[in-house]
């Protein structure tokens, strides 16, 4: 997310006007995207959602890396990045709360708080990564740091995904 908008004026070349408003259109994403992953844990549950979603996300941006100075190819993408990033977090908070619930009961606050530190630290991480391809001149490869962090993912989803059922 931390280069969101370097992207969008450097390397898809949007105008910083046409890329606040293209943040704009990624917001609502993630709002559609919440939205969307509450009504899939529903349906679904929580680890069906988040494969799915993962998969989808990692795919998004290899079009993304694939596709990111085309303009007419950036605003989906945006909107279904948003959405598929977004759409995890209930089921990212469902999955955290129902694995605290099994093991540990009394420490199901705990559990949530952890996973906003989750979030935090993920975003630290990528933009860690992002700004070492960045600080050698490797802007447009940066969706790739996404797709990695995508696939990484699954490694501890399908652990826990044998710890819970």
């Amino acid at each position: 997310f931390t280069f969101i908008t370097p992207i969008l004026t450097d390397v898809t070349g949007f105008s910083a006007a046409t890329a606040s408003i293209l943040l704009i259109v990624f917001g609502v994403a993630t709002f559609a995207g919440n939205l969307t992953g509450g009504r899939l844990i529903g349906r679904f549950g929580w680890q069906r959602t988040l494969r799915t979603l993962l998969a989808l996300l990692a795919l998004t941006q290899v079009v993304l890396a694939l596709t990111i100075s085309f303009q007419w190819a950036m605003v989906p993408l945006l909107f279904v990045w948003g959405v598929c990033a977004f759409g995890m977090s209930p089921a990212f908070q469902a999955g955290m709360l129902a694995t605290a619930e099994r093991f540990t009961p009394a420490a199901v606050d705990f559990a949530s708080g952890l996973n906003i530190s989750a979030f935090n630290i993920g975003i630290s991480l990528g933009a860690f990564a992002g700004g070492v391809l960045v600080s050698r001149g490797l802007m447009a490869s940066t969706p790739w740091v996404g797709v990695a962090a995508s696939i990484l993912a699954f490694v501890p989803l399908a652990w826990l995904g044998r710890k819970v059922i």
